[in-house]
């Protein structure tokens, strides 16, 4: 049976999966707290794999309010210049997850932003956003730890985040991350 963590910015998001027997650690929200907590965790634990799992925004709408996604890359979106009133991006770097695929779920590229609910523009094209995945990512991969992210729409980019979506999102989170799982441990 394989070792893998499950790591989760906040208590909220995890409130299903605890209920429902799955080990879960807190990183807190944001690159820093995921980062520092997520060096804690690996550090402990020695897992064999480790899953960083939470709701998102998206960008596009190919991808609806519940629905469960892969992360197959992060790239920190608001690291960059302002000048002029107008915002370069700089150093975009895609951290690349090294588990991407599990049958059933779609999966697609990320920003990390400081700040939710604003649309950015960069080189790189990406499907939703959150606040931790790249410091993760590249964690993950420095330290040598399989990685996989797991993110559930809760709502769309600029829009206000609504407490029933949020709702659909968290449940749905937990459903999907356990077949998830399931389908991880056969392998």
């Amino acid at each position: 049976m394989k070792n893998i963590a499950v790591i989760i910015p906040t208590k909220s998001e995890s409130r299903v999966l605890v209920q429902n027997g799955v080990r879960v650690f807190h990183c807190g929200v944001g690159m820093a707290e995921c980062a520092s907590a997520t060096a804690r965790i690996l550090c402990d634990t020695r897992p064999d794999m480790v899953i960083l799992a939470g709701t998102a925004g998206t960008y596009t709408a190919n991808l609806i309010v519940g629905e469960t996604v892969i992360v197959e890359s992060e790239t920190i979106a608001d690291l960059g210049r302002w000048s002029d009133g107008e915002f370069t991006p700089l150093f975009q770097v895609a951290y690349p997850a090294q588990v991407t695929s599990v049958a059933g779920f779609k999966t697609v590229r990320s920003y990390t932003t400081d700040t939710a609910g604003g649309v950015i523009t960069s080189p790189v094209e990406a499907e939703i956003e959150n606040m931790e995945g790249a410091a993760f990512l590249a964690l993950c991969d420095k330290m040598g730890f399989p990685a996989m992210e797991v993110r559930t729409v809760s709502n769309r980019v600029g829009d206000t985040i609504d407490g029933r979506n949020m709702e659909i999102a968290i449940h749905r989170l937990a459903l999907d991350l356990e077949k998830i799982l399931a389908r991880l441990m056969e392998d």
